[in-house]
């Protein structure tokens, strides 16, 4: 080691040596051109600008090297400067590369956790699958054993954890379909049910199911093929929460009809399903099916509103309304929706208008009356006007109507007949042409012993609806049945009655017969008088004479379709509709009723279309006169 370090300190020494020698010789050199190099400043100084001396290489090398902490040049003058910038820019450290550098780590260390995570996930999810291959092998094994209970709640574990596996679920059926079958063996057929759907439910084929659910309503005491029974279960297991067995007993009931209440009721159980689209869907076929079925439109118009289309909404749920205004919770929806439209914009008329309209549907008269001065505040030649105020104006009517008959009915259940007759007679008055009136009537007048007034009544009820009162037409063939009776019994037990009460009799037969009937003289002398009064262009007495000899001519179609035309000569569209009707009812064959009535629809409903009032009236009342006069 000492020797080691001796050449070491002999080397240092030769160099030293060296180095002294080069700096001797250096400094001759030196010397040497001293004199060249002064005389070469004096002559330079005469044109040379005064500027600082600028550090030589040598200097600036051997002071770097001599002090290396020193960032700055050292001039031979000894003044400190900065060191010069030079025209060759030293590239930067890449941030670029490095941010790229850390990016691409970044990256790299979010795949390899992505895939640590799928490793993991894949572990899990073999882990899961052990589990439910153990579960429903339990189960199985359980349900060999008779362990039902048990067997049922291992494959309901194998199921919920991999729902996927079909073969599980049709474990599970199997297991709910044998504990049905073995509580149906103990009579305990309710239990049987409850199990045979849940079955069903689980896998839908399960034929064996299916058979077990039918044997096991039977022996309940319900008809497995009434569409109505199996529509009533499953409201019964919707309202204790069993919607899987409920939409069973829906499935069943739209399986054996095929009408819109059953797609309703599949409707209803897609939307708790979450399944909006497919509740529309069944929703929709239901009002192509019946096309008044307003529970179709009230659903339509929730799902409308929950998609926030609110003019959509606003449309289904008005004619859900029109169909049934006794659907309150719809109405009050409806009522909803214009209250914040008008709250949003309350400038705009049409708001105020649709508002209106809905609390008229409602029932709220007094509300719907304040939206209607609003609307003429705001616009007051909104051509839509007329016809609402018009609309208020039968809807308080019909109001009134309906207490009196409210009032009929209550009293009818307090055994207060008499009392009862009035009220109906008033709500008749306000509207004759109600067929619901009309038989609330003549039962009241049938009860009171005025069996003439209720063959007018009940006639009267089917000529305005033919289509929906047949049994008002089985009361008028009731009530002649019985009068012919009556009338054999009294000529058998007063046989040797003089003959004029024999004729008597024949008389109110014949006059009970044609309810109320005229002579043909008077009738004509009646019709001259009608033809007189619309000769001077007075219709409205016309009209008032006409309805008094239709009242006891009710079957006279010829009556009901002049007092027709002259309703639509005085702009009563409405009420001449009516007529036009009962005429073409009474005589179907007569095609020009049945034109003059298009026509009238047609007027109809271009005056509600454009406001422009019931034009072409004249003609249809001149073409009209002229079919009367032909048949005259």
């Amino acid at each position: 080691m000492a020797r080691v370090d001796l050449n070491i300190k002999q080397e240092i020494i030769v160099q030293t040596q060296e180095t002294q020698a080069m700096n001797q010789a250096n400094l001759k050199i030196i010397i040497a051109f001293l004199p060249l190099m002064l005389s070469l400043s004096s002559s330079l100084s005469i044109t040379r600008v005064s500027a600082q001396s600028l550090p030589h290489r040598s200097s600036s090398s051997s002071s770097s090297s001599s002090s290396s902490s020193s960032s700055s040049f050292k001039p031979m003058n000894g003044q400190e400067i900065q060191p010069p910038v030079s025209r060759y820019k030293r590239a930067a450290a890449n941030s670029n590369n490095q941010g790229d550098s850390n990016s691409n780590q970044s990256k790299n260390s979010q795949e390899k956790a992505a895939r640590q995570q799928e490793i993991e996930q894949a572990k899990a999810d073999k882990q899961i699958q052990i589990q439910a291959l153990a579960a429903n092998n339990k189960g199985v094994q359980l349900g060999n054993a008779g362990k039902f209970d048990e067997a049922i709640a291992a494959h309901e574990e194998a199921v919920q954890l991999d729902p996927g596996n079909k073969q599980f679920r049709i474990n599970l059926s199997a297991a709910y379909c044998a504990y049905g079958q073995k509580l149906s063996a103990a009579k305990d057929f309710a239990s049987a049910t409850h199990f045979a759907r849940k079955s069903l439910v689980a896998a839908s084929d399960n034929a064996l199911a299916g058979k077990l659910l039918i044997d096991s309503l039977i022996k309940m005491g319900v008809n497995p093929n009434s569409a109505e029974q199996r529509m009533s279960l499953g409201d019964s297991l919707v309202a204790q929460g069993d919607i899987g067995g409920a939409g069973i007993e829906y499935q069943a009931a739209e399986q054996l009809e095929q009408s819109a209440r059953t797609f309703v009721k599949m409707g209803d159980y897609a939307y708790r399903l979450g399944q909006i689209d497919t509740a529309a869907s069944w929703y929709s076929q239901a009002t192509v099916k019946e096309v008044d079925y307003a529970p179709a439109y009230r659903q339509l118009g929730f799902i409308a509103l929950a998609k926030q289309d609110q003019s959509q909404a606003a449309s289904l749920m008005r004619k859900a309304v029109i169909l049934d205004n006794k659907d309150k919770v719809t109405g009050a929806a409806l009522v909803d929706l214009w209250r914040k439209q008008v709250a949003a914009n309350p400038q705009i008329a049409e708001n105020h208008l649709g508002l209106a309209s809905s609390l008229q549907l409602t029932g709220d008269l007094p509300a719907a009356e304040l939206e209607y001065k609003k609307v003429v505040a705001l616009d007051p030649h909104n051509p839509a006007l007329p016809v609402a105020q018009a609309s208020l104006k039968n809807a308080y009517q019909h109001a009134e109507a309906e207490r009196h008959a409210q009032a009929a009915n209550t009293l009818w259940g307090q055994n207060l007949r008499p009392e009862a007759l009035t009220e109906m007679s008033q709500a008749v008055r306000i509207e004759p042409k109600n067929a619901q009136y009309q038989f609330s009537l003549a039962e009241c007048l049938e009860a009171s012993g005025d069996l003439q007034g209720a063959h007018q009544a009940y006639l009267t009820c089917v000529l305005i609806d033919p289509e929906n009162n047949r049994e008002a037409a089985a009361r008028i063939k009731a009530l002649q049945e019985s009068s012919a009776r009556s009338s054999q019994n009294a000529s058998a037990i007063n046989q040797n009655s003089v003959k004029q009460d024999t004729n008597n009799i024949v008389a109110q037969q014949s006059n009970f017969d044609n309810a109320g009937n005229v002579s043909d003289a008077k009738k004509n002398i009646i019709l001259d008088k009608v033809q007189a009064l619309e000769a001077s262009h007075n219709y409205d007495q016309a009209i008032i004479t006409l309805k008094e000899l239709v009242s006891n001519n009710l079957e006279n179609s010829e009556m009901h379709h002049h007092l027709a035309v002259d309703l639509m000569s005085t702009g009563d569209i409405g009420e001449a509709i009516s007529e036009f009707r009962i005429a073409s009812a009474l005589a179907p064959d007569q095609k020009n009723y049945a034109a003059d009535l298009a026509q009238a629809l047609n007027i109809n409903k271009q005056a509600l279309s454009n406001d422009k009032g019931p034009a072409g009236i004249s003609s249809s009342k001149s073409q009209s006169n002229t079919t009367i006069g032909a048949n005259q």
